[in-house]
């Protein structure tokens, strides 16, 4: 495990992945009390452009809210020089784990590709290319649900129009497009072929291009051909090759096009029945043909029932190894819930389908209950009572009594924060706070009235507790009394304060009229002690930074 890096903020509690440019750990963000993934870029601490870079580029990243697009929380850089980004922590693995090697269904495949084509059009409608579009890059939360991540070296088209200089290549090799690994200019239509070796490998289970060769794999883009796809896969091949087209201009447009085209395909299936249709007519007898149709045709239901049989079987005896093998409900493509709902969607009355789902039902809530009369309402991770009656609702999403445990869940924080303000406990010890507590509610209801109204509260405590200080001269001190810690912790919880931000500007301007009047009596000390503690309380004013300047002239004089 590399050494761990102190970021000021987060307790960081273990290692999720190490990578080549960056390690994400598992950490919890100290104020909020809540989960996140952080991930601390390494070998950059003395690269003042490219931390500007990172600086603007993740604030652009982050502005981006969509439901597939993990939410980005803080971006920053620590005073030692750590680059970091804490984001949305999901803890259902990528779609690279999720696939393992195996082939996906074809219709899990093309509604997965629907998802992903959606959600690069929203980014590139806001002039954004991902440009690392690859499996591992994929999430999936413990609803099943995708979630794009890493855009670490996304890059706005409007500030750069070439996106790569001569003879430099970005993203991952195995999943770049031809003129991305030859370093020329890019654009949406990059994302566009890589979007399409995912969803090859998602049919196919196999990335052909992909060598153990950086060199070979980055030649197969340029040369190699479009995989052909057999069997059941054929009609598929029209949206493959058109996104796997080696120059960009004889691809889709946009994501737009090719959402399009999936929902409006080319009649390619209907195509090839024709055609087998035509073949049975010609090598049939003429005085048989018009018999060996209705053979065909007359047979196809009784065949399409045996077909149907064995199919549910085989599905029912798959879920019942996902049960043996502790997979209820994950992953979402291979667990027991998803090979029973497969039998239901081919026989909507099969009774074995329908108990295996009332027993997993049963299992959940059952513990559930148990996990909530021992107070284990949100930890440990996967055995708690939120996370047992959200996978009953996964079961079944109107199971009244699941709906009843996570409305009980909101109501028992909503008691334990009202408590805890009542001890004045707003936002420490940690994890036992009102500020963690309403915090919790809105994790489990983000529609919360309630945990609202109650973190507005604890915000204008504060900032009630900041005018008294004024009134009593503590500006500064004591330390966790003073006017300037009640303002700062109500920007904690509410950054977007502006009767904090005010607060604070206001205690500035006193301090820089203090310096001023120093100043006009010559008391460079005075002036200096007055502009230090302006500057304590907001680093950034520009007339105290100026003053500092001052001071330091008038010094050497």
């Amino acid at each position: 495990m590399p050494q761990v890096p102190h970021i000021p903020g987060y307790t960081i509690e273990r290692l999720i992945a190490c990578g080549g440019t960056a390690d994400v750990y598992l950490a919890q963000q100290d104020s909020l009390g809540r989960d996140v993934a952080l991930k601390i870029l390494k070998n950059q601490q003395h690269d003042l452009n490219f931390t500007r870079r990172f600086i603007k580029e993740g604030k652009i990243i982050a502005a981006l809210k969509h439901p597939h697009i993990v939410t980005i929380y803080d971006i920053a850089v620590t005073d030692s020089g750590h680059q970091y980004i804490a984001m949305e922590y999901i803890n259902g693995g990528d779609l690279e784990q999720h696939m393992d090697g195996k082939k996906l269904i074809p219709d899990e495949a093309l509604a997965k590709l629907k998802v992903l084509a959606a959600t690069l059009q929203f980014i590139h409608e806001k002039n954004i290319v991902h440009r690392d579009i690859k499996p591992a890059n994929v999430l999936i939360d413990q609803d099943g649900a995708l979630l794009l991540t890493d855009f670490g070296i996304a890059k706005l088209l409007e500030d750069d129009v070439k996106l790569t200089k001569t003879g430099t290549t970005v993203g991952s090799p195995a999943y770049s497009s031809p003129e991305q690994v030859q370093g020329l200019a890019i654009d949406t239509r990059s994302d566009i072929y890589s979007l399409g070796i995912l969803f090859m490998e998602m049919l196919m289970g196999k990335n052909p291009y992909q060598t153990g060769v950086y060199a070979t794999t980055s030649i197969n883009h340029i040369q190699m051909p479009t995989p052909k796809l057999l069997g059941p896969l054929k009609p598929y091949q029209y949206l493959l090759n058109r996104m796997l087209a080696k120059k960009p201009e004889d691809r889709f447009d946009d994501m737009q096009q090719l959402l399009n085209t999936i929902d409006n395909p080319p009649n390619a299936l209907l195509l090839s029945l024709k055609e087998a249709k035509n073949k049975l007519l010609k090598t049939a007898k003429p005085m048989l043909a018009g018999a060996a149709v209705v053979l065909v045709l007359g047979g196809f239901f009784g065949w399409q029932q045996l077909q149907l049989s064995k199919q549910t079987l085989a599905l029912l005896t798959t879920a019942e190894q996902r049960l043996a093998k502790k997979q209820r409900v994950h992953p979402a493509g291979d667990s027991a819930l998803y090979y029973f709902n497969q039998v239901l969607s081919l026989d909507g009355g099969n009774d074995e389908a329908i108990d295996g789902k009332q027993q997993l039902l049963s299992y959940y809530l059952g513990r559930g209950e148990t996990a909530y009369k021992k107070n284990r309402l949100m930890k440990p991770i996967r055995a708690n009572a939120r996370f047992y009656f959200e996978q009953a609702l996964l079961v079944a999403a109107d199971n009244q009594q699941a709906l009843k445990g996570i409305e009980k869940l909101e109501q028992r924080y909503l008691q334990l924060a009202k408590k805890a303000t009542a001890a004045n406990q707003l936002m420490r010890p940690k994890g036992d706070n009102a500020l963690y507590f309403y915090t919790q509610a809105l994790s489990i209801n983000k529609n919360s009235v309630a945990a609202d109204k109650g973190i507005k509260s604890l915000v204008d405590s504060y900032l009630t507790l900041a005018e008294l200080a004024i009134k009593a001269n503590k500006i500064l001190t004591p330390k966790g009394q003073s006017a300037i810690d009640y303002y700062q912790r109500a920007l904690q919880i509410d950054k977007h304060s502006k009767a904090a931000q005010k607060g604070i500007a206001s205690l500035a301007t006193h301090y820089y009229k203090l310096a001023l009047g120093a100043r006009q009596k010559r008391k460079l000390r005075t002036m200096e002690i007055y502009v230090d503690r302006g500057l304590t309380v907001d680093p950034y004013n520009i007339q105290l930074i100026k003053l500092k300047s001052e001071v330091a002239k008038l010094s050497k004089r």
